[in-house]
């Protein structure tokens, strides 16, 4: 059957958000922590407070994460251009025509999946060069373009105790795509920063607060290199920014 279908990234960041979404709240009603646990229901929430500069956030207190919840909701989406990678949260990104004119683009034939998304080639995702503590959590998205893989997106699950990762563990969203398009990863400014991995320009957003082993909001990596003509994307739903550089050196080889 022939596709007509936006592209698969477009879902893996509707998904990212929702899944971190669902991850912060599930964290405020289930604490790992006493406190959290008995302030749940005690006091109404402050959705106008945010921290004071150069705060130090006390994990001590029931909701001392909600301060920077609040900040971050009260800034606008980046819209712009950082270290060559055109952000946009509002495009709408390219159909499975755009990427493969005439016929779209096709998954990839059922139980194939695995061995198409890790052959040799400048697409491949290799489950066994993840860092510690990562593995897959379902079979990758694979599409193709006749005969010639265009894109792959693939979940893993992150288990609690992993570096730079939340105590409870984390999803981690890898997709990879021929051609370059705008970033829809939606992020104040405050959260960017520019950096390279594998001599690749990429851009990074930090998560909305990151304390030791509590993460909200996730990290989120892109990076195109112009010698493949492939865009990486990588989600952290609750790790740092630490915790994505070090997936994305894995897989942008």
């Amino acid at each position: 059957m022939r596709l007509i279908r936006k592209p698969t990234v477009i879902l893996v960041f509707a998904i990212a958000v929702i899944a971190t979404a669902t991850f912060t709240a599930t964290y405020t009603m289930r604490g790992s922590d006493p406190v959290s646990r008995a302030a749940t229901g005690a006091t109404p929430l402050d959705h106008t407070v945010t921290p004071a500069p150069d705060t130090t956030p006390d994990t001590s207190q029931p909701f001392w994460y909600q301060p920077y919840l609040n900040q971050d909701a009260q800034r606008q989406p980046f819209r712009g251009e950082l270290n060559g990678l055109e952000i946009d949260p509002f495009s709408q990104g390219r159909t499975g025509f755009d990427l493969c004119p005439g016929t779209g683009l096709e998954p990839a034939p059922p139980r194939t999946e695995i061995s198409v998304a890790t052959a040799p080639g400048p697409l491949r995702v290799d489950p066994e060069s993840m860092p510690p503590g990562v593995v897959p959590s379902n079979v990758p998205d694979v599409f193709l373009c006749g005969e010639e893989l265009f894109e792959i997106a693939w979940t893993f699950s992150v288990s609690p105790g992993t570096p730079d990762v939340n105590e409870g563990g984390s999803g981690l969203l890898v997709h990879r795509i021929r051609g370059r398009e705008p970033i829809t990863y939606g992020s104040p400014r405050e959260r960017w920063f520019e950096s390279t991995v594998n001599n690749v320009p990429v851009v990074v957003s930090r998560p909305i607060v990151s304390v030791g082993s509590k993460q909200f909001g996730g990290c989120f990596l892109a990076g195109y290199n112009p010698e493949t003509d492939v865009l990486t994307t990588i989600s952290g739903l609750a790790a740092n920014e630490g915790f994505c550089l070090q997936v994305a050196a894995a897989v942008m080889k």
